[in-house]
This record gives C-alpha cells, sequence and structure tokens, in this order.
C-alpha cells in the first residue's frame, strides 16, 4: 500500500498515537492510518499496533473498523484501517 498517494488529515492524537484520514482525488475511498506520535515509540506502542492488525479476521466491519494493511514507511510502523465515514465516537463524546 503506498501511503504517498493519500493526503492526511489530523483527526486526533494523543500520547501514543496520531490518527488521520487519508483520501486520494479520484478514490471516493477513504482509510484511516495510526501512526505512533512519537519518533522512538515505545516497543509496547508498537506492539500494539501488531495486535490490532492481527485481530482483522475477526472483526466484523458491521460493527469493527477492520485493520487492512501493517506497513513499515521510511522507518516507521504504520497501521492501515478501513474508512466506514463518520468520525470516531470519542470525538463525538468531546
Amino acid at each position: 500500500m503506498e501511503l504517498s498517494t493519500y493526503g492526511l488529515e489530523s483527526l486526533r492524537e494523543d500520547a501514543d498515537f496520531v490518527l488521520y484520514r487519508g483520501q486520494r482525488d479520484a478514490d471516493p475511498r477513504h482509510i484511516f492510518v495510526l501512526v505512533p506520535s512519537s519518533n522512538q515509540p515505545a516497543q509496547s506502542t508498537l506492539g500494539r499496533l501488531e495486535h490490532e492488525y492481527s485481530l482483522r479476521t475477526r472483526l466484523d466491519p458491521a460493527w469493527a473498523v477492520v485493520p487492512l494493511a501493517l506497513v513499515r514507511e521510511k522507518g516507521q510502523l504504520i497501521l492501515v484501517l478501513e474508512d466506514p465515514g463518520g468520525l470516531p465516537l470519542d470525538m463525538l463524546l468531546n
């Protein structure tokens, strides 16, 4: 998956991760991109990304955002997820 072809919009950031929405001009589908917020993340942070990706076959898109890919780009581990539209629930509650 070539992430450089996507325009990214930051949706939220916490101590561990930044969540982006990615889109391409000619593609109506969007993706979520979850990236560690630190340039040198803790092993536990990387482990969370790997664990979430490992659950992809158990998740039902009717109730979960399903991971699409776990990629390493420019030395950084990145989790790519389906984007069903809307906003993350925590953003609606604030």
